[in-house]
């Protein structure tokens, strides 16, 4: 993956995280423990099979992070595409940095609240996957594009999206165009210019922006469309992309995109499919970007039976887990855990209960036949066939579904290594 020459993190505003205080107001952090900085978290010697922290908490399992990094980072790199992660995946500057260290060209944002996270940390290199509207927002952008330092590039799907951009521009004075990039939809999904003469239009109206607005590529997502991997459902996700090929050869042959043009498209599930659709679709004019965001965790039920890399030894793996305790069990068959809509993501698929650590036990045993039926905003029901016991005490650990919304349920994520040791903490910003 190319890189820029300068760095495209700011290294020392990620390392100040480390100065952060922790005390019992963050969640997850135990009350015994006074305060301590982030950056000392691993040297406390706290173990979750021996009790050190009030369950629950989320943790990322550090192998398994480093191992997606780098699976990912090797894949881009023999397909000749380029990333740019969806940072709203996580909020985690440190882990942003750790995929700009290993090569990703930029991070991927939605709202404006997330690029002012990220001018924090000094990203400098912004896809901005979505329309910019609204005086506030626009303002605020066309005044961060003036800065030396900083690329932004985001989308635009009608004429009224690129007014919104010249008007922004000339309340600021600036001289600097925004770069954008013509969204191609499809019917009944978000956003995107559904017809080819809605694209026209569009293209049509950065044209007639006075430099204001410059056009730099194509893009689209497909990330919304039904994403089991069936032959009838991965055809219809070749259809729209063809669809985005389309409008992209209809741009270039009428001059509307420069001799060399982005093309961006690739959730967290469909990337492979991007990647066959357009690698050498232009080639020698195109450089396709990814924008796959969940992978630097994945997960074990959405994306675990879904993503291009899923079984086998160049697999991703899931980093996160929901470590719960039992609290009752009222009834054959039936534990509660201490857990809730406050701290899973239910969204896409409850969690699933992989594995148990007794009471007083620091060993972990697979946790089989079992499943959670409902969640309350703090109670977790498993239920449990005839050969499983749980007893109150036990320690239940749940693989999640869905990152993005497991992620935003938690200030502090502890980093852990494959014996259950805290070896560090992400903090999120959402």
């Amino acid at each position: 993956m190319n890189t820029r020459t300068s760095r495209p993190i700011d290294d020392a505003a990620v390392a100040r995280l480390g100065d952060q205080v922790l005390d019992p107001l963050m969640k997850g952090f135990p009350g015994h423990a006074g305060s301590v900085r982030l950056r000392d978290l691993g040297t406390r010697g706290w173990n979750l099979l021996e009790d050190a922290l009030p369950l629950p908490v989320l943790t990322l399992r550090r192998s398994a992070l480093l191992h997606n990094i780098e699976l990912m980072r090797s894949y881009c790199d023999a397909n000749g595409v380029l990333l740019a992660p969806h940072g709203k995946t996580t909020m985690a500057p440190q882990l942003f940095k750790m995929q700009l260290d290993a090569g990703c060209w930029g991070i991927t944002a939605a709202t404006v609240e997330q690029l002012m996270v990220y001018r924090q940390f000094g990203i400098s290199r912004v896809l901005y996957a979505n329309q910019l509207a609204g005086r506030a927002n626009v303002d605020y952008v066309s005044r961060e594009v003036q800065r030396d330092g900083w690329e932004f590039f985001s989308f635009v799907d009608s004429p009224e999206s690129v007014e919104e951009l010249v008007e922004g521009s000339k309340a600021a004075k600036s001289s600097v165009p925004f770069k954008v990039f013509v969204e191609v939809g499809f019917e009944g999904g978000r956003s995107g210019a559904r017809k080819l003469e809605d694209v026209r239009s569009v293209a049509e109206s950065v044209r007639n922006s006075g430099g204001r607005v410059e056009l730099v590529g194509v893009a689209g997502f497909e990330g919304i469309m039904p994403i089991q991997r069936e032959p009838k459902k991965e055809a219809e996700i070749h259809a729209f992309l063809r669809r985005i090929g389309e409008a992209v050869d209809w741009l270039f042959g009428k001059h509307y995109l420069p001799d060399h043009f982005w093309i961006t498209a690739g959730g967290s599930s469909a990337f492979d499919h991007v990647v066959e659709e357009f690698l050498h679709r232009w080639e020698g004019a195109a450089t396709v970007i990814l924008r796959s965001g969940c992978y630097i965790t994945h997960d074990h039920m959405m994306y675990a039976n879904s993503s291009p890399m899923r079984g086998g030894e160049r697999a991703f793996q899931p980093a996160l887990e929901l470590w719960t305790y039992v609290h009752s069990c009222p009834e054959p068959g039936l534990a509660l855990l201490t857990f809730g809509r406050r701290d899973a993501p239910y969204d896409n698929g409850l969690p699933i209960p992989i594995k148990v650590s007794r009471a007083r036990s620091t060993i972990l045993e697979p946790l089989l036949g079992c499943q959670i039926k409902a969640v309350n905003d703090q109670h977790g029901y498993l239920t449990m066939p005839e050969s499983v016991e749980l007893r109150v005490g036990d320690r239940v650990v749940l693989g999640v579904s869905h990152p993005c919304t497991a992620f935003d349920k938690w200030k502090l994520v502890y980093l852990v290594d494959d014996s259950a040791n805290v070896v560090g903490g992400i903090l999120t910003f959402f």
